[in-house]
């Protein structure tokens, strides 16, 4: 996904529609998972809102992945998953 096109939300977005469809789980139960509102979370996987720092780490914790799973391979390249 090349930078200039996609905004990191929208990859982010992407990853977790991918892994969601891997996982046979709904938006509906990572929404009440990870204790956001359906609506909430449907934007931010459609790519309409960003997603909150927060966010990422429950969506992570909740399809049994490190966070840095949900970024792009780009982001992970530029040192943006990498531990602290």
């Amino acid at each position: 996904m090349p930078i200039e096109n996609h905004t990191l939300s929208d990859a982010v977005a992407a990853e977790v529609r991918a892994l969601l469809a891997r996982r046979d789980m709904t938006r509906a139960q990572l929404a009440e998972k990870i204790g956001v509102e359906y609506p909430v979370l449907c934007r931010a996987v459609k790519g309409q809102r960003p997603w909150r720092l927060d966010e990422l780490q429950k969506v992570a914790d909740a399809l049994a992945v490190p966070v840095a799973q949900l970024l792009p391979a780009w982001a992970r390249e530029l040192g943006l998953g990498a531990a602290a």
